[in-house]
């Protein structure tokens, strides 16, 4: 299992990759308890909005907001797969 965290000010946000690198999805982990919450069950990628509430995150070829609160997402942007961003 792989883990990437980015922080905002009181969660880390991050993914967690099978032992394969497939993600299994985006999670928070409570920087004063250390608790796990996950948010969802794929994407992967998370970075906070200025708003610390919010996350951006990839998934599918497609970009999710997602309420770090609600646990709610909707899908912001589809990219072919045939376009290579990076």
């Amino acid at each position: 299992m792989l883990l990437r965290w980015f922080h905002s000010a009181c969660a880390l946000a991050g993914q967690v990759f099978t032992s394969d690198r497939e993600p299994r999805g985006v999670f928070l982990r409570d920087v004063e308890t250390g608790e796990f919450r996950q948010l969802t069950d794929h994407g992967h990628n998370p970075i906070w909005l200025h708003d610390g509430r919010r996350l951006l995150f990839w998934s599918d070829a497609k970009l999710f907001l997602l309420d770090s609160e609600t646990g709610a997402s909707h899908e912001l942007l589809s990219i072919e797969r045939s376009i290579s961003l990076f």
